[in-house]
């Protein structure tokens, strides 16, 4: 015996049920779930950020840019069954290949329970799969009691999914579960910490646990290496229909590229004249572990910041009431590196803190919005 899953049988890959025993869904089949995340639709299974023209402009961005938004990071599906099994048939464009990045949260999905007590989802099950597989059939749960349940699948974070399929009980049934999508949506833009890096699973995300946590419908656009504030970006995130909010949060990687000041002046103007009444609220980046070795790396972070607030503040003086800002950089205390996995992207802890600080802005933002209504 030489290996973690020979000895402990918790960390071996799933045998799973045999799935052509099941009633097989293909998404998306929106008679019978709820496809969640995907702005512009999903095409031919195609689980891309855009639409086909948009994944063009992308492209002519760049290569890595146009891979990014292949990406189903925020992906979920929503469903009611009585089945007392659930599998998933997956087929991806790539086998796990990330060094900081468990292969469930890179290329795996997870899946949650509404229970019928608190309202809220609770996490119940992962997929186990062979870490060199780019193609994995996984049993989520098995053997519970008939009765109906409320299901999300979180989908995974850092691969293009080419095809899901779900498998249920024959004689089970599955309906759509649409109140997240009935409660409205946020758009979020940003980078690699945006898109998950480095959480464990895909529902840990900052994202995730905040679509939760709402109730609603989170777009994530995030951009890992990427992320500059693109004009073209910010013209295709403008066409996203009845945005609830925009969550721009992609300083540091525009600090790094150098566009940050050059970039979000007019990437919030974009927005603003398609969209004149909607939240727009501006994020700090999270510290890192540089923060604390480098002076040179902490100061220039810090005027990045100040540069997003006064920003804001300077909009709002002009009349822009509808935009916000709000500060990451402080979020982690003075042990900001052992929030993170690999020195910059936030472990499940840092994901959960960003989560709730974001939770706490977006419904002031809102209950502000509602008072202004009434």
């Amino acid at each position: 015996m030489n290996s973690a899953s020979q000895a402990d049988k918790n960390m071996a890959p799933d045998s799973g049920i045999p799935f052509d025993r099941l009633k097989k869904i293909c998404l998306p089949d929106e008679k019978k779930v709820c496809l969640l995340g995907f702005a512009f639709g999903v095409r031919e299974n195609a689980f891309h950020k855009f639409s086909e023209a948009g994944m063009a402009d992308m492209g002519a961005v760049s290569t890595s840019l146009r891979w990014g938004a292949k990406c189903a990071a925020g992906g979920q599906v929503q469903f009611v069954t009585d089945s007392t099994s659930l599998c998933v048939h997956v087929t991806l464009a790539v086998k796990p290949d990330m060094v900081n990045m468990s292969p469930i949260a890179q290329c795996g999905t997870d899946c949650y329970l509404l229970d019928e007590v608190s309202g809220k989802f609770v996490f119940y099950s992962v997929s186990k799969f062979p870490p060199d597989r780019s193609e994995y059939t996984c049993s989520l749960f098995s053997g519970l009691p008939r009765k109906k349940r409320t299901v999300l699948l979180n989908l995974p974070l850092y691969a293009e999914v080419k095809n899901f399929v779900i498998g249920i009980d024959p004689d089970a049934c599955i309906l759509p579960f649409t109140r997240f999508r009935e409660n409205g949506r946020f758009v979020f833009y940003g980078t690699s910490i945006l898109q998950g890096g480095c959480a464990s699973r895909p529902g840990a995300m900052y994202t995730n646990i905040l679509s939760r946590s709402l109730e609603k419908e989170c777009l994530n656009f995030g951009f890992s290496g990427n992320a500059f504030g693109e004009e073209i970006v910010a013209r295709r995130l403008a066409e996203v229909e009845n945005p609830g909010g925009y969550i721009l949060d992609y300083e540091t990687n525009a600090l790094d590229k150098g566009t940050l000041e050059s970039s979000l002046p007019e990437f919030i103007g974009i927005l603003r004249r398609a969209h004149p009444e909607t939240p727009i609220l501006v994020v700090s980046g999270t510290k890192q572990s540089l923060d604390f070795w480098d002076s040179d790396f902490c100061g220039r972070r810090e005027r990045a910041k100040q540069f997003e607030k006064n920003l804001v503040n300077r909009l709002r003086r002009k009349g822009d009431r509808k935009v916000w800002f709000l500060d990451f950089g402080e979020l982690f205390g003075p042990s900001y590196p052992e929030y993170t996995v690999d020195g910059i992207h936030p472990s499940d802890e840092g994901f959960r803190r960003m989560a709730d600080r974001a939770e706490k802005k977006l419904r002031h933002i809102q209950n502000r919005k509602e008072r202004v209504r009434s």
